[in-house]
């Protein structure tokens, strides 16, 4: 057993050297860029760009957390683009169409895309479906719903709470990059630091272990 020991260590210890080298190779990459970028354009560097950037990417950020406990857990989810639509028509068809508050639009949202998330997972972990199969199911599901619902049209005439939620700019920030930023460190908080988030990653490296781990291994 002892002699099992430094032979284990030094593979841990091999693997953070290994991460810690991949995680400098894409920082020098992002500065090779970005050095590249600033000496084609002197307005590259400013903060408007910046913003700029991040405002174009908001919305696939939000999503790539999203698929990040997806895959961290060693899962495969292809219907996020097409549910996050689904739940964006969800929500404009009870503002404008039924006429309710914007809070009930917000909650119509956050159940059209939880249900979907729901009805994934049941069948992932219940049903043993490949998720593959599945999330490609959802994806053409969702994607008809949302056009049934809309009847295949732009729906106009949103209240302006949840237009601000989308082109406000308190403090000159854009509201898609303040919420992709709050998302990203609840993120980081919940896979790092919380029981939820070591699981998560556990599954993604070995399920019989994560489930057979003591600290780990749901209650």
């Amino acid at each position: 057993m002892a002699s099992e020991q430094p032979g284990f260590w030094a593979r841990v210890q091999r693997a953070s050297v290994e991460r810690l080298h991949i995680r400098l190779e894409s920082l020098l990459v992002l500065v090779a860029l970005s050095a590249a970028m600033a000496l084609l354009s002197p307005f590259f560097l400013s903060l408007s760009n910046f913003l700029n950037i991040l405002l174009a990417t908001s919305t696939i950020g939000v999503l790539a957390i999203a698929a990040t406990f997806v895959i961290g857990s060693g899962g495969l989810d292809l219907s996020l683009g097409s549910v996050m639509g689904l739940a964006g028509v969800a929500g404009a068809f009870v503002a404008v169409n039924l006429g309710w508050p914007s809070v009930f639009a917000l909650i119509a949202c956050i159940l059209a895309g939880g249900l979907a998330g729901y009805i994934n997972g049941q069948f992932v972990t219940r049903a043993f479906v490949p998720a593959f199969i599945v999330t490609l199911g959802m994806l053409g599901l969702a994607r008809g719903l949302a056009l049934v619902i809309s009847q295949g049209r732009a729906i106009y005439g949103l209240p302006s709470a949840i237009v601000y939620i989308g082109q406000g700019r308190p403090f000159g920030i854009p509201m898609p990059v303040i919420i992709l930023v709050l998302t990203a460190i609840v993120a980081h908080c919940v896979l790092g630091y919380t029981r939820f988030g070591r699981h998560t990653l556990a599954l993604g490296d070995s399920e019989g272990a994560a489930r057979a781990a003591p600290s780990l291994s749901p209650s």
